[in-house]
């Protein structure tokens, strides 16, 4: 079992284990976050493909999302593109269990891991990609302290209609701790 790296009173953030991946498929497969994360359906065995890919890419963090108290999985999250030389990387996050959503743990998961980019990875920069109309996706980046940088117009399609993904990000300095 892996360990856990970095918690605070309501989550808990570990590597992702292979135990994780039947729940991980059922998530990402799940409506939300299918329709947000516009990266299509997944198997368990192109989850275990991508999971023995990607376990020791020091280029990616791919986290499972804990409760704190319980120690239930209830989403993922990570960083990925995570670049040593320019000290950047992109964020994810999406919360998996339906009864875990509309709590307030979204800002929670972005602070934690972002601030464990900055503190523990040293990186000077963090960023997002959310679509334009995944309104709770941009507070919760905006609550963390996430700056809107740009509009990518027409960035991808969701049932064959373009959507606008913005870009946020934040520097080290300017994280709100939640």
């Amino acid at each position: 079992m892996e360990k856990i790296f970095v918690q605070n009173e309501k989550i808990a953030l570990r590597p992702v284990i292979l135990e994780d991946l039947p729940k991980r498929v059922e998530w990402l497969n799940s409506e939300p976050i299918l329709r947000w994360m516009n990266a299509g359906r997944v198997t368990l065995q192109s989850t275990d493909i991508w999971f023995e890919k990607n376990k020791n890419d020091p280029s990616k963090l791919h986290c499972t999302v804990l409760c704190a108290k319980t120690g239930r999985a209830l989403g993922i999250a990570g960083l990925t593109s995570i670049d040593m030389k320019n000290l950047n990387a992109e964020l994810y996050l999406a919360i998996g269990e339906a009864d875990y959503l509309k709590k307030g743990l979204a800002p929670h998961i972005c602070g934690l891991l972002t601030g464990f980019g900055f503190e523990s990875l040293g990186l000077n920069r963090v960023y997002a990609f959310c679509y334009a109309d995944n309104h709770a996706s941009l507070k919760t980046f905006l609550r963390a302290g996430y700056k809107r940088e740009g509009v990518l117009r027409h960035h991808a399609m969701y049932d064959g209609t373009p959507k606008d993904r913005l870009v946020l990000g934040i520097l080290k300095g300017e994280l709100v701790l939640l």
